[in-house]
């Protein structure tokens, strides 16, 4: 991913605001005569990475949406198992974990200090990367087993479900159910 510069030119805010989404970090700058920067980086945060992770699930749930037929949308969100039509599995919480985890030392150890479990929890997977015990090893293994841990459960909670019926409401996929014992879907402009 490439970074994302906002420039904020007014004569009451001096700053220069760098996004740099591939490291999850947000950077201050504030300009200083002779167009110098000075720079007061953000720490990155576990749940700074879970966010990251929970917005890469909604991206993936909303990509795959898109491909399916209203019907099928309805239905499966109805008996809640839009996880299936969507096909989220292990494959793809993990493959989401492992591009989240941090792979810089410094970025590592700045999870760790807001998360003394991520430096003295002993990983269920053993060490990461090269599979030597050393701390950041150890650390980024902890990382990565916290970030499965957290989407599981953020794809079993109401928050995720409510992603869905946001997105069946905002695509007029409309969910109706009729009585206590039966379900009636209606999709408006269904196939």
């Amino acid at each position: 991913m490439e970074s994302t510069i906002l420039n904020v030119g007014s004569k009451i805010n001096k700053y220069n605001i760098t996004l740099d989404l591939y490291r999850s970090r947000v950077v201050y700058y504030r300009v200083v005569n002779n167009n110098q920067k000075e720079g007061n980086e953000m720490e990155t945060t576990l749940r700074d990475l879970i966010e990251e992770c929970e917005d890469s699930l909604d991206e993936f749930a909303l990509e795959r949406l898109d491909e399916c037929d209203p019907d099928e949308i309805a239905e499966a969100v109805m008996n809640e198992d839009a996880n299936d039509l969507i096909e989220l599995d292990s494959d793809i919480i993990h493959e989401i974990a492992d591009g989240s985890v941090p792979v810089y030392h410094s970025d590592l150890i700045d999870v760790a200090k807001g998360n003394m479990a991520m430096a003295t929890g002993e990983p269920e997977l053993g060490p990461a990367f090269d599979g030597r015990p050393t701390p950041t090893n150890i650390i980024a293994a902890n990382i990565y087993e916290a970030l499965c841990a957290a989407m599981w459960e953020y794809v079993e909670s109401d928050e995720w479900k409510d992603h869905l019926i946001k997105y069946c409401e905002h695509n007029k996929i409309v969910l109706d159910v009729g009585g206590p014992a039966h379900v009636n879907i209606k999709v408006k402009g269904g196939k």
